[in-house]
């Protein structure tokens, strides 16, 4: 892909009782729009008063929801304590990997040669 994008990383967390557990994760990757802005081209908006072309694009996401949610901490009014999310780095590398192909797929599919002015 050759292009900058960051990762964002959304985690789902609720309370249960006198634990924190984990509902959910969801990643999404942004960045920089790969098909360079053409001043001689005329882009379409999606409504009324906005403007076709975007430097900054949504390359995708992927949602991982947890069935049964995972007691991941304990807390107090005073701390969080028996914080453990062992195998989460294992499932960050699977989510971004899927991501990243996904991503690089789309791209493949939807890159064409410069378009002519319309």
């Amino acid at each position: 892909m050759n292009l900058d994008a960051t990762i964002t990383v959304h985690f789902e967390t609720d309370l249960s009782g006198k634990k924190i557990v984990l509902e959910g994760i969801t990643l999404a990757m942004h960045g920089p729009n790969p098909e360079p802005f053409d001043p001689s081209r005329e882009y379409k908006g999606v409504s009324k008063g906005t403007r076709g072309y975007w430097e900054g694009i949504h390359y995708g996401s992927i949602s991982l929801t947890i069935p049964k949610a995972i007691a991941i901490a304990e807390y107090s009014k005073k701390e969080i304590s028996n914080l453990n999310v062992s195998g989460l780095d294992a499932i960050l590398k699977i989510m971004t990997d899927k991501l990243l192909e996904t991503a690089n797929d789309g791209f493949k599919k939807t890159s064409k040669p410069s378009r002519p002015s319309r």
